[in-house]
């Protein structure tokens, strides 16, 4: 699959390809196409002209994003100077650290948002799933179907029921958590006592009243861009699945030496394609996962070192912002490391046939090639360019904020108490 951007368009060329792109990002993330819009972060139409969009800066191209970006970053520095002045590893330091990092958050989520639809990143990404699609339809139908065109019929199942529940289901824990803390602040009046520490929620009193507004902004941002990312990993998950299932049918019924060339093809689209997807999620996943490392330490330090005077709606923030982190680091983690484990079941499946080891020569080789290409083909989403999102490196990253938060809560407790 080439690039779609090879050679400067004409100008026609460029509304036709953004008018598709439109349409493969309905295609691809069915009703979050019109939240993105909604929330103000779409820069599809941008006032650059083609040969820059490609620098980030190009993306605050419109009123709304640069005033949504302003506030975003304003509401960030708000919140910082709030932990300043607050004794380390406190109750309210610990809180306000964790809200200060879910603003982070937003405004990741918010440039995340932008970027992709800035470029032709859904279209690009449509095209490389429509050519494992073209070649998958060929093999069952045992015809050439010609190429997938954006917005047939046979695409139209990519934003599944199962992606909308889950979908859903981010939005309800990110917003609940924003609801939960605010209705906090409303029923303490902004004060409450927890064991010797005055505690003061650091929600409603900034911004002229608006902050749960703000954060409630933040809080779909956060989810819209979670959801966007799993998806985008999901589909190209399924894929992958489908091919597997059709080269261990294949394997079984002893005519996989003879297609070998099919696969061959359709593995290489496999490969490009999730290599279209790696190359654009590193910096997303490498910021996403910092602040929701730190975001499930302080939620894990508060929920253990807590004391009386919590109340029932401390806990259930403790319960959202723990939901919040854990689901966001399994998405982020386990979403890209399961692509590796069902490319790495192709290889296995391929060496586990003994045909095409013992048989013809040239179909060897050509199994080996695609071993070959698999391990030499960068599929991976990298942690700060150097973690590859493995399923090693995603269980032990999921142990580093219980370490912390655990530790944190023992010095509390023993230590400071």
């Amino acid at each position: 699959m080439t690039e779609v951007y090879q050679s400067l368009p004409t100008s026609n060329e460029v509304e036709d390809r953004y008018a598709r792109n439109e349409i493969a990002r309905k295609t691809i993330l069915g009703p979050l196409s019109v939240v993105i819009k909604c929330l103000g972060f779409d820069s599809t139409y941008s006032l650059f002209k083609e040969e820059t969009r490609r620098r980030p800066i190009s993306c605050l191209a419109t009123p709304i994003t640069v005033i949504g970006i302003i506030v975003l970053i304003a509401n960030m520095f708000q919140k910082k100077d709030e932990i300043d002045g607050f004794s380390t590893i406190s109750w309210k330091w610990a809180e306000t650290f964790l809200i200060f990092f879910l603003a982070i958050n937003s405004l990741i989520s918010a440039i995340f948002l932008m970027r992709r639809t800035h470029t032709l990143f859904f279209l690009t990404y449509f095209e490389a799933w429509s050519e494992c699609a073209r070649l998958s339809e060929k093999e069952k139908e045992g015809k050439e179907n010609g190429d997938a065109e954006i917005g047939r019929s046979s695409s139209s199942n990519l934003f599944t029921s199962g992606r909308l529940i889950k979908v859903l289901l981010a939005f309800l824990v990110f917003i609940g958590s924003t609801i939960s803390t605010s209705t906090k602040y409303a029923v303490y009046q902004g004060n409450y006592q927890h064991g010797n520490e005055n505690v003061t929620t650091p929600l409603l009193d900034k911004f002229h009243g608006l902050e749960p507004l703000l954060s409630l902004w933040g809080a779909i941002l956060s989810a819209t861009a979670l959801s966007v990312y799993g998806i985008l990993h999901g589909i190209i998950e399924d894929t992958i699945i489908d091919f597997n299932n059709d080269l261990k049918t294949a394997s079984d019924s002893k005519t996989l030496s003879t297609r070998i060339d099919y696969f061959s093809i359709r593995h290489q689209s496999i490969l490009i394609f999730a290599r279209t997807l790696s190359k654009k999620m590193c910096t997303f996943a490498t910021y996403s996962m910092v602040t929701m490392i730190v975001v499930n330490f302080a939620s894990m330090y508060l929920s253990i070192a807590q004391k009386e005077g919590t109340g029932g709606l401390g806990i259930l923030c403790f319960i959202f912002w723990q939901i919040i982190a854990i689901s966001s680091m399994v998405v982020v983690l386990f979403q890209a490391a399961a692509i590796q484990l069902k490319l790495n079941k192709s290889c296995e499946i391929l060496v586990a046939d003994k045909e095409i080891w013992i048989g013809d020569l040239a179909v060897a080789q050509q199994a080996q090639m695609m071993i070959t290409k698999r391990q030499t083909t960068e599929t991976t989403v990298s942690l700060l360019k150097c973690l590859k999102l493995t399923p090693w490196i995603a269980n032990g990253v999921m142990l580093v904020p219980p370490i912390i938060g655990g530790t944190f809560a023992l010095i509390k407790v023993f230590f400071l108490h």
